[in-house]
């Protein structure tokens, strides 16, 4: 959180299995417990009390270029009950800024749970037709991210909506099935 090197990382270009590659973890760098950036915002979440947490570092640094200086990343994996301490500095409120894709919304509804249960309050912002925040500043919806970022769906909310989705509640075995997940 010093912002001295503790391991790179990086994104493929190509259709590679995986999307980011990193240093192998060690006792230095965990992926786990770090967050991309977080020396580069600490102050800017301390003062807005206020931390937007997306999924790659493409979509942090095009976020800071915008003005999104209070933003962090996740190191190409799910945010963790070992993030909580880091999420926890200063008392922001959590802004989960996750693509629209399946993989996306699947670590949001995790990652709501976990900090809904964890006492932390703050939403979820979803991107659709297949963007993330760095195609938003890439497009120059600038405007339409603050937008976003001032409404988040509340954690909670955005568990049940998703999960109430995913059943025809016209059918009561389904409704029932819907209840019980929920």
């Amino acid at each position: 959180f010093n912002g001295k090197l503790i391991g790179f990382g990086g994104r493929t270009l190509s259709e590679h299995v995986a999307k980011y590659i990193n240093s192998p973890s060690s006792k230095i760098f965990n992926k786990s417990k770090t967050l991309y950036a977080y020396n580069l915002a600490k102050e800017k979440i301390y003062r807005q009390k206020q931390m937007i947490v997306t999924e790659g570092y493409l979509d942090t640094i095009m976020l800071h270029q915008a003005g999104f200086e209070n933003s962090v990343a996740t190191l190409g994996t799910a945010l963790t009950k070992e993030h909580l301490p880091a999420l926890r500095r200063g008392e922001p409120n959590i802004i989960l800024a996750y693509d629209g894709d399946k993989a996306g919304i699947d670590a949001a509804i995790k990652a709501s749970k976990m900090l809904s249960a964890s006492g932390f309050v703050g939403g979820v912002v979803i991107f659709k037709d297949g963007l993330d925040p760095a195609d938003m500043v890439k497009n120059g919806r600038i405007d339409a991210l603050k937008q976003l970022f001032k409404e988040p769906t509340s954690f909670i909310e955005f568990v049940l909506d998703t999960t109430i989705k995913l059943y025809n509640t016209n059918k009561p075995i389904e409704k029932e099935m819907a209840l019980k997940e929920a």
